[in-house]
């Protein structure tokens, strides 16, 4: 059960919380490739596990595929909450860029995983790619407040 909790959500962001998470990321994954990389914080960041969750594993996906795909030399990811209703990921990369559709198309199962997390949450991405312009991955996903629960009540949050 430990194991299925950690793979759900990494102990560093439980420990941590997103934005250190998401540091430590770049610090130790892009850092350490040689990427430069900056993280811009627009608001103080207070989500519940499940969707903090949602937007990390998304920030990782975009990140790896910037790595990985891309070749990217430069990343920027911006996270910022929108009138309390929305939390807002983006991943710029200066990297050779892709056809979004095409993509689309592709076995790949990123971008694809990606689209449903944001659903998940009532949200959408979008991605905008030019072939050798870069791309931007930007993740919108809805806040939803907490319901008060009644006393013994739980739910898949709570396991996160």
């Amino acid at each position: 059960m430990r194991l299925l909790i950690h793979r759900l959500r990494p102990s560093i962001l439980s420990k941590e919380g997103l934005v250190r998470a998401l540091q430590h990321r770049l610090n130790s994954v892009e850092g350490r490739a040689g990427v430069r990389h900056e993280m811009i914080v627009e608001d103080e960041i207070r989500l519940s596990p499940a969707l903090e969750n949602a937007i990390y594993q998304t920030a990782q996906e975009a990140l790896n595929n910037a790595l990985k795909h891309a070749m990217a030399s430069e990343v920027i990811v911006q996270l910022s909450i929108v009138n309390g209703q929305q939390v807002v990921l983006q991943v710029k990369d200066n990297g050779r860029g892709f056809d979004p559709d095409a993509a689309a198309e592709s076995d790949g199962m990123g971008l694809t995983s990606m689209q449903e997390r944001a659903e998940m949450f009532g949200g959408h991405l979008t991605i905008h790619s030019i072939p050798g312009q870069g791309t931007t991955v930007k993740a919108s996903l809805k806040v939803a407040p907490k319901t008060p629960r009644r006393k013994g009540e739980f739910d898949i949050e709570d396991l996160l």
